[in-house]
């Protein structure tokens, strides 16, 4: 088992969004890669690999192709949406059908759906189940509050945040831990505690690399707060 990070080569690098989702991932205990791709040309994905994980870009229908592709039959195609070098709006609802599950945060729920204001309860949340048409699809919507709902078409699921306030919350470790859990097979409510918990626990390290925490790190944390 495994997972790939499939992202546009030129986004590839030291510094790259694809990078942290990947050590993310592999810290937690997936064993984890980076699959670049060009344009809608999608790489050769090893057999054992289960999962894969892409971010959006500004080119929709190229990641609709990507995400589409023969090479992800039976994989568990899971889409980061972020608002990071692409405008999100309403064209991009469509992706919906293409992934297993979409991780995204209010702020892109309001601009996909284009609402006056982010939505900020699990009522106005709802509106998601719109757009979930596959067999077990998930919507997970991170929440400014530092929580995460998931929502699937007939049950919804809410985590209470992890309090450590003097973390820097990060979106792609958290979109790395949750792709590592559907790997190893970890249930939906822990894998939301553990990324959760593990995008407020991502340090420097040696010459100033990032440090991501392990499976280990992260239940010792649960168990030193007490849950």
């Amino acid at each position: 088992m495994s997972v790939s990070v499939l992202a546009p080569s030129g986004t590839v690098g030291s510094q790259g969004w694809a990078l942290e989702q990947v050590m993310a991932a592999t810290a937690f205990g997936a064993e984890a890669c980076i699959a670049p791709f060009e344009d809608e040309h999608l790489p050769v994905l090893a057999d054992e690999c289960r999962v894969v994980l892409v971010r959006n870009g500004p080119d929709l229908a190229a990641l609709s192709a990507v995400l589409n592709a023969p090479g992800l039959i039976g994989k568990r195609r899971i889409l980061a949406l972020s608002e990071r070098g692409c405008d999100i709006g309403p064209e991009a609802l469509g992706l919906f059908a293409c992934a297993d599950m979409v991780l995204l945060d209010q702020a892109c729920v309001a601009r996909l759906f284009a609402f006056e204001r982010e939505p900020q309860t699990l009522d106005e949340l709802m509106v998601l189940r719109s757009v979930l048409t596959l067999t077990n699809q998930a919507a997970v919507v991170t929440l400014a509050t530092g929580g995460a709902i998931a929502i699937w078409a007939d049950r919804s699921l809410e985590s209470v945040p992890v309090e450590r306030q003097e973390a820097r919350v990060t979106a792609d470790p958290f979109c790395g831990i949750v792709a590592a859990c559907v790997d190893l097979g970890i249930g939906p409510e822990p894998a939301l505690r553990y990324a959760l918990a593990g995008r407020t626990m991502v340090g420097a390290g040696a010459r100033g690399a990032r440090h991501f925490p392990s499976r280990a790190a992260l239940d010792a944390e649960r168990d030193e707060r007490g849950g």
